[in-house]
């Protein structure tokens, strides 16, 4: 008799691991689940940022749901567009700084913000040149730097800073900023199980178990409204390199302000108005904002639009997995900004043509 329990048993868990790997053999063969990268091999080439993609190069994206493609310009940036120096005359030039977002991760080059904005603003006859500058990994200290090399070069009227909440995870006092940067990973790769990675796909599509997923990382501890003591240190370096940023813009003859995008946890929390305990879902502009307002410069924040968008609609502005915009999310975040930057800036941007 206990044989024969014994066998049953192991039958079953025998039966069961086949049909697990025919499961993940079959994910793996017609539905991948994983992000797979083709492309060059990339690495570390600058000591202080980095270099995520080579100049000059091409790298394909593949996605459960679709394949992008990412093509970087001679000097590593995505960015299809042409910057004549000197800056003619009669052009509004603006230089974007940001990370993945501003560089447009998991989405195709004529769907991301910086291109909707060009292209709009262009549309409605105003002059703009919009220098792209995004780069995968950034944050507000790599943003900098990226300014001290790009501004002396382009002179932009306006240097625009994409903002988000993980800068302030990730940045590091200035001189800690200029360390070498860490060795990239390289071209294609596979990782984790592909029925698992499905199953956090599902999962995290249900805005409840996403943001209760958000709220158990040490990640939280950035919106509260008591903070803790790693927390109050990170919004002081943040603060630090905004000034800097500012400052730097300023002595160049450029203005600067901020363009805030929010996290996909920050619009849930807000359109779905959770509850969560110490929970300040704004706490990140309004904090940021007391500086800008020290300082002179415009603080730009769109969690409002996008939350009041996804609680109308309910369309998916964020890739659940990544976090990262979707195309919609490009396109509702770029024509709000359009409207801030008339807001601020129209009476000095040069038409060109009958609007």
């Amino acid at each position: 008799m206990a044989t024969t329990s014994r066998s049953r048993i192991i039958s079953s868990v025998f039966a069961l691991a086949l049909v697990s790997i025919s499961f993940e053999t079959a994910l793996r063969r017609w539905w991948p689940q994983e992000v797979i990268v083709e492309g060059p091999v990339r690495s570390a080439e600058d000591t202080q940022m980095g270099r995520p993609y080579l100049p000059g190069s091409l790298y394909r994206v593949h996605m459960p749901n679709r394949t992008v493609e990412l093509r970087f310009n001679s000097e590593g940036l995505r960015d299809a567009a042409s910057h004549p120096v000197p800056k003619p005359a009669g052009v509004f030039r603006i230089l974007l700084v940001g990370d993945s977002f501003t560089m447009g991760a998991a989405n195709q080059y004529d769907e991301i913000w910086p291109v909707l904005l060009e292209r709009r603003l262009s549309e409605k006859g105003f002059r703009v040149d919009i220098v792209k500058a995004g780069i995968e990994s950034f944050d507000t200290g790599s943003e900098l730097i990226m300014m001290h090399r790009l501004v002396p070069k382009y002179h932009p009227d306006l240097v625009l800073m994409a903002f988000l909440p993980n800068d302030i995870f990730d940045n590091k006092a200035l001189r800690a900023a200029l360390t070498p940067a860490r060795q990239l990973a390289a071209g294609l790769s596979f990782t984790n199980l592909e029925s698992v990675a499905l199953f956090k796909r599902v999962l995290l599509s249900n805005d409840f178990a996403y943001s209760a997923v958000y709220w158990m990382t040490s990640r939280r501890q950035y919106f509260t409204e008591v903070q803790t003591s790693h927390a109050a240190e990170q919004y002081a370096i943040t603060r630090e390199l905004l000034s800097r940023a500012s400052q730097y813009a300023s002595l160049e003859g450029s203005r600067f302000a901020v363009a805030s995008i929010p996290q996909c946890f920050q619009v849930l929390a807000k359109a779905d108005h959770l509850r969560l305990p110490g929970l300040a879902v704004d706490s990140v502009d309004r904090r940021l904002r007391q500086l800008a307002e020290q300082r002179g410069f415009p603080w730009l924040s769109s969690l409002d639009t996008l939350a009041a968008h996804y609680a109308a609609h309910r369309e998916e502005l964020y890739n659940r997995l990544d976090g990262h915009f979707t195309p919609l999310g490009n396109r509702i975040f770029g024509e709000w900004l359009v409207g801030e930057l008339l807001k601020v800036y129209g009476a000095d941007l040069p038409i060109g043509h009958e609007r």
